[in-house]
C-alpha cells in the first residue's frame, strides 16, 4: 500500500523528501508483506467479526462496537482493493472488467460511510507526537471532514 500511495504522490508531484521515509515517525509499514496478502488478511479479520456476531445480542453495546469495527475494516479494505486494480504497479490502464470490479467495490465502500459516520464517536483519537501533528494531513482534516470527502466523491 506504501507504494501505490508512494507511486501516486510521485505521479502528482506533491510531496516532500520526508514523506517516502516513514522510519522517521517511527512507522513500521511491514513491507514484506505484499499488497494482496494485506487485503486477504483484512478480509479474514472481516470473517472473524462475523462469526463473533453469532455469539453477542444484536442490541448490545459489544454488537455496536465490533459492528464499527467490522465496517471501519470493511471500507479499508475495499478502497485498497480499487486503489490497487486502479493503479496497477504495470503500466497498463484497467481494463473495462477491471473498472467495472473497482465500480463495485467504491460503490460497496460508499454504502458504508452512514455506518461510519453514526459511530464515529466510538473510533479512538489519534495519538500522534506533536511533529507528526505538523507533517500529518489526517491531524489536520479530521474524521467528520474526510467522511464528507467521501459522501462528495459518490456524487461526481
Amino acid at each position: 500500500m506504501f507504494f501505490l500511495l508512494y507511486s501516486l504522490k510521485y505521479s502528482a508531484r506533491v510531496y516532500e523528501e520526508e514523506d517516502f521515509q516513514p522510519a522517521i515517525y517511527k512507522f513500521d509499514l511491514c513491507y514484506e508483506l505484499s499488497d494482496q496478502r494485506v487485503v486477504s488478511m483484512m478480509k479474514d479479520c472481516e470473517n472473524d467479526i462475523q462469526k463473533r456476531f453469532r455469539d453477542i445480542d444484536a442490541t448490545s453495546e459489544a454488537y455496536e462496537t465490533l459492528n464499527a469495527v467490522f465496517n471501519r475494516i470493511k471500507f479499508t479494505r475495499m478502497l485498497l482493493q480499487s486503489l490497487l486494480l486502479l493503479f496497477p504497479t504495470k503500466l497498463l490502464s484497467p481494463n473495462e472488467a477491471e473498472m467495472a470490479e473497482i465500480t463495485k467495490l467504491l460503490t460497496s465502500a460508499l454504502e458504508l460511510l452512514p455506518n461510519i459516520n453514526k459511530t464515529i464517536e466510538r473510533g479512538t483519537k489519534p495519538d500522534v507526537e506533536s511533529m507528526l501533528n505538523e507533517k500529518l494531513i489526517w491531524s489536520f482534516i479530521g474524521r467528520k471532514k474526510m467522511i464528507n470527502f467521501f459522501w462528495k466523491m459518490e456524487r461526481v
